[in-house]
């Protein structure tokens, strides 16, 4: 899977293409690095603003990553 979506990403064809945003998905869900897997939720983002469509669903995903990783503010007391 992880294949076929890299594929797709290096296809010009399918730059502007929701097949796109769904690799990046794929890709970002599956990353075990959480740095590249922000990556791939910054692309999604940059193809979401392009499109002019929210990108709520990438903030979403790069919130989860976070509160997986232990990534959020630290706690006083």
């Amino acid at each position: 899977m992880r294949k076929f979506a890299t594929a797709i990403l290096e296809r010009p064809s399918l730059a502007d293409s929701n097949e796109r945003l769904h690799a990046l998905t794929a890709l970002a869900r599956t990353e075990e690095d959480i740095a590249k897997a922000l990556e791939y939720v910054e692309q999604g983002r940059r193809s979401t603003d392009k499109k002019k469509v929210s990108n709520v669903t990438w903030d979403l995903m790069e919130l989860s990553f976070h509160f997986v990783n232990h990534n959020g503010p630290k706690r006083c007391g």
